[in-house]
Order: C-alpha cells, then structure tokens, then sequence
C-alpha cells in the first residue's frame, strides 16, 4: 500500500456547530504521524456522511420529526432524519464552517496526500435540482481547497448510474479529483438478485469496478479512480461446518482468490502506469464492534478487511497484490500469474453517448453493462494466457 483513506466523522469531531473535539483531532494526529513513518501518504474523508445505509451526522444535523435515512450519532440510533443540506441555509454554514475548522488543523501535513471532501452526499438526501446540488458542491470543494492541498470528490455508484441531480462533469471542475465508490452497483444493476436465506452471497462480477470506473470517467470527461473494492472474508476462527460465527456460509477461498486475481488485474490495466487502484478496509472489525448498528444490520462488513485480526494479509489481499504487481507469488501457495503490466488494455466502453440522455434514460446503466461485461470475459480469457516468445 501507499495511501490510507482516513475518514473524520462529523459527529466525532463536532461536538457542536462552533468547535472540533481535540482529543479527536490528537487522534488523527497520530495516524498522520505514524502514517508518514512508514512512508504512507493519507487521504482524510472531511465529510463522511454515511456508514452503510445509515447517515452518521451529529444531532444538530437531524431532524427529529423528519423521516428518511436511520441516523446514528456516536454510534447510537437517534431519532429523526438527516436535514437537507441542500436547502438548509444554516446547515450548509455549519457544514463548511466544520471544513474550514478541519483545514486549519491539518492543512499541509506532510503525511497529507489529498482532501476527500465527501462520498454519495445525495445518497441520503436528494437535492431538489442540479443547481442546488452543484452549489452546496461547490461551497464543500471551495472551503477546502483554500488549505492548497489537493482535493478529491468520491462519487457513490447512485451517483453514476442514476440520476441524483449531482452529474459528474459538473463536480469534475470543482476538484482536482475524481473517484467512484463501487458499493451496491451489483444490486442496482440487477446483478445481485435476492438470494433464499442461508445461500452465501455470491461475488458480483469481477469487472464491475473496472465498469464503474470507465461509466464515471466517461460521465466526467476525466478519469475517475475505483475505491472500495473488497470481499467478505471471515477469519478461520470463526469458520466452522462451512459456516461464519454470523450465521451466513463461508466465502469460498478458491472463488475469491480468482475473483480478486480478475478483478485487481484489471483495475491495474485500467490504471496504466503511475495509477492508483483502490481496495477496501485495512482491518477487519473486531468482536467488540459486532453490537454496533452498522454491523448488526449488514455482520459480512466485520471482515471485508484487507489483514485479519492476527494482523496477517488475507488470501485474497495477498492475490490482489500480485495482479497489481506489488507482490510475487498469488497467496497461499499460488503460482504468480501473468505480469499485470503486460495485460491488454480493458474494453473501452461504447454506446453512453450524451450524458443528459444518459440520466434521462430509464436502465441506460443496464443496457450498457452487459455488452461490456461479454467483452471484459473475452478480455480476460486472452489475458489469463501467459505470452509465447
């Protein structure tokens, strides 16, 4: 690895709409320090407004006779509803005062790569119009780019594949980058149907985030750098019969090293060189945060972490690593696959057109991803074939 993504939860930082907390802001202090003794570069997340389908605000950010998103402050379940901060006048002071507040604590870091201003703002609450959306954007992006430090956008996968007033080549001026976060693309592009209980998730495509990645590069008129990618994978301690300590069936170790062997190859491809290709959480969640809302309601997110919680590299992690040839040998005894860098470039993406009728087009992402996923199985067959010389 050569980046961290470290997300400042509002509700962690802000006690109220006047201050951040400063035993929060040691906190990251210290990640920012040992980061960059070992020669990792951090993206701070200023805005990471949702954790699952919950929105993680203070209570000053909920309406508590409002109704939408289940909100969570500090962890609990509160009452109410995320205001809108797209029309909420003093929500939209609080929030760049926050940025401004965070800019001036961190700004300049030498562990510092980049400001991540937020991920899927409209997921939680729709803005009533484009211009709404592109100024309460605008208004995020320009308190933070005045620490002179680059600042990033991360589109959700909504974003990209529907319309939520938030178009990608309006937000690609306002930032010096651009990233998708691949979360529930598989579900909203019927990927991913409801399975009986007791069936085991199964692996969405391998070339979905390379998908994504081209559908908002292509969006933005820029490229667009692929986060979050990663797969569930419980600890052998809590594996037995064939099943997690959730209750759900335990991933297949085979299926996921090809998976990731795929997948990982591909966003290197996509990457080219001197591109970053983004995974998912460093750690699995440890049994003490089991209890908690988010966890409760979705357990596979405890172990979507890249290291156990022995602190060893999984498997997959491991196989990930070779496709992006960081790392020889595949994991766990793997032989080493075709050099990453030698792969054929993926299959363009054809037939978006404008992206106006694009948005305005009922399953134009659907229609899209299949052609281009018959392509990326061609691709990755010719690929898989280790050169003659």
């Amino acid at each position: 690895m050569t980046e961290l993504r470290l997300p400042l939860y509002w509700d962690a930082f802000a006690p109220d709409p006047h201050s951040l907390r400063a035993a929060r802001v040691r906190d990251a202090e210290r990640v920012l320090r040992a980061a960059g003794r070992a020669r990792l570069q951090v993206v701070l997340v200023a805005l990471p407004l949702a954790l699952g389908r919950d929105a993680v605000l203070p209570r000053f950010a909920i309406d508590r006779n409002g109704r939408g998103p289940r909100c969570l402050t500090e962890q609990r379940v509160v009452r109410g509803a995320p205001r809108d901060p797209f029309t909420d006048a003093l929500l939209q002071e609080a929030l760049v005062r926050h940025l401004e507040r965070l800019g001036r604590a961190f700004a300049n870091h030498p562990a510092l790569a980049a400001w991540e201003v937020t991920v899927g703002v409209t997921d939680l609450v729709p803005p009533p119009d484009v211009a709404a959306a592109t100024e309460l954007a605008a208004l995020l992006a320009g308190a933070l780019r005045r620490t002179g430090d680059p600042v990033r956008w991360t589109l959700s996968s909504r974003e990209c594949l529907q319309d939520r007033g938030l178009h990608p080549a309006d937000l690609a001026p306002l930032v010096d980058e651009l990233a998708v976060d691949t979360t529930g693309a598989a579900r909203r592009l019927g990927l991913a149907p409801p399975l009986p209980a007791g069936d085991p998730a199964p692996l969405p495509p391998p070339g979905l985030p390379t998908f994504l990645a081209l559908l908002a590069s292509d969006l933005a008129r820029t490229r667009v750098q692929p986060v979050g990618v990663a797969v569930p994978v419980p600890p052998a301690t809590e594996v037995g019969d064939g099943e997690s300590a959730t209750g759900a069936p335990a991933a297949d170790e085979g299926a996921v090293l090809g998976w990731s062997r795929t997948a990982w190859r591909a966003l290197r491809s996509l990457a080219g060189d001197g591109g970053r290709v983004g995974a998912g959480p460093l750690l699995d969640a440890g049994p003490r945060c089991a209890e908690l809302p988010l966890f409760q309601a979705r357990p596979r997110r405890r172990w979507l972490g890249l290291l156990g919680l022995d602190g060893a590299p999984k498997n997959w992690a491991r196989a990930a690593a070779t496709a992006l040839g960081a790392e020889p040998g595949g994991g766990d005894g793997e032989p080493d696959g075709p050099d990453p860098v030698d792969s054929p470039p993926v299959p363009a993406l054809a037939g978006l057109g404008d992206p106006q009728v694009f948005f305005a087009t009922p399953d134009a992402a659907r229609d899209l991803v299949g052609p281009w996923l018959e392509a990326f199985e061609a691709w990755r067959t010719g690929s898989a074939t280790p050169s003659r010389g």
